[in-house]
């Protein structure tokens, strides 16, 4: 009764703030701190008013940020919890033009503290370690422990090295801004002959593109290679784009390498496997990706990949809902393809779908609407499917860096963005 009281003169905001900023009980199940006598756990608190649901989301992405902005909306009796390695959001698309276009990596970073005040959720910065078999805790890397009613994991993925652990460490990668930053300060610094890009995918390509405007910038002569173990660059796309593509790497000097891949680089010595050495090298890896490792302990369905296999509402399993590349939703014979435009409508769907349970609702299905794809080249080229048409030259470009101006975080960022692609286009 005294809690009903506390609630009556105080509100629930006022209890549950007692119960997550109090003094050094500890014994809550919330794994927050609770130090006032009257301060009870979100399961009792439950028990005796029935309205505070915690959804917590596993990843700062597209997805995530899609997901938690749903939420803040329209879940008015919601506790959301965001949880996230870093502290800040990067906005991934654009981080090849650090490289070559010298966009600053500031205009792609965006902290998670100013997002989630502006969404009223909550930011815990840490690394996701497991996942309880049913959905309902999430045990952080500190230690911490989250119990949670409704649970989205919207991760992403990140670069696989396929277990070679040498190759980790000697080779750059493009997974973050300070991955941009690291690899941007290696070529300012380093005067290499030969510069290796693993992989012959979208990221593959634009950083290669990439790499030779720099190098144009610099008036340096140096070697481009783009080494790819299939028989062909750019996988299962239409054979026009991968023969545009193609010939555009090599009006810009950058040489491709197919059926081949790179065993080791040591000490700026990479030797691929044909036996070829390239001496005074550097390697960018972007030859595949993964999930996260601890979506490997998560006893669900997954593709060979990793990605977590849903069902037609985006769920795993009871309350539990994924989003983003980390998932396979099925498409035809294989998964949807990785992209920006699936991430957030996935990440809005899964948001709206644990509002409609919340409610008693029915669970509504995804249908995901494909816009297309572009292929963005450093040289102002680019191809890809727009609505369905086949697009090529300076359209596709003006729109990749157009939608990336509009789905960036921050108006600042956006304002200044804008006004530097502006500034560079005009010269």
């Amino acid at each position: 009764m005294l809690l009903y009281k506390v609630y009556r003169r105080r509100g629930l905001e006022t209890i549950v703030c007692v119960n997550f900023f109090g003094g050094a009980n500890r014994k809550n199940a919330s794994g927050y701190r609770a130090g006032n006598k009257y301060a009870l756990s979100l399961k009792e608190v439950y028990g005796k008013i029935n309205i505070m649901k915690r959804v917590v989301i596993v990843g700062g992405g597209f997805a995530g940020l899609a997901a938690a902005g749903i939420l803040s909306r329209r879940g008015k009796k919601l506790e959301t919890v965001l949880v996230d390695r870093r502290h800040c959001f990067n906005f991934l698309p654009l981080l090849p033009d650090v490289l070559g276009r010298g966009i600053p990596a500031e205009l792609m970073a965006y902290p998670f503290k100013d997002i989630c005040s502006g969404l009223k959720a909550r930011f815990i910065q840490d690394i996701a370690h497991a996942v309880s078999p049913d959905g309902k805790s999430l045990r952080l890397g500190s230690g911490l422990n989250i119990d949670c009613d409704y649970l989205l994991l919207s991760c992403g993925t990140e670069t696989d090295f396929y277990g070679n652990i040498s190759l980790s460490e000697s080779t750059y990668k493009l997974d973050s801004v300070s991955d941009a930053l690291k690899l941007r300060q290696a070529i300012e610094i380093g005067c290499y002959d030969n510069y290796l890009v693993a992989g012959g995918g979208y990221t593959g390509i634009e950083i290669a593109s990439n790499l030779s405007l720099f190098l144009h910038k610099k008036r340096r002569r140096s070697r481009i290679i783009i080494v790819e173990k299939s028989p062909s660059i750019l996988g299962p796309l239409p054979e026009w784009m991968k023969a545009y593509v193609t010939d555009d790497l090599a009006a810009c000097g950058i040489e491709v390498k197919t059926g081949l891949f790179i065993m080791e680089t040591r000490a700026g010595r990479s030797v691929l496997s044909d036996g070829s050495v390239f001496g005074n090298s550097i390697v960018v890896w972007a030859a595949g990706v993964k999930t996260p490792d601890f979506i490997d302990r998560i006893p669900v369905r997954r593709t060979p990949q990793g990605r977590l296999k849903v069902d037609e509402c985006l769920r795993i399993s009871g309350r539990c809902f994924a989003a983003g590349d980390n998932i396979c939703f099925s498409a035809g014979q294989g998964c949807l393809r990785m992209s920006v435009q699936f991430a957030i409508t996935q990440g809005e769907s899964c948001a709206r779908n644990i509002l409609n349970d919340i409610n008693s609702l029915p669970s509504i299905k995804y249908r995901p609407f494909d816009p297309g794809y572009i292929i963005p080249m450093a040289d102002d080229r680019a191809c890809g499917i727009i609505l369905g048409r086949p697009v090529r030259g300076i359209l596709p470009v003006f729109t990749h860096y157009l939608l990336c101006v509009w789905r960036n975080r921050g108006l600042k960022n956006r304002i200044r963005l804008a006004l530097l692609l502006l500034k560079k286009a005009v010269r």
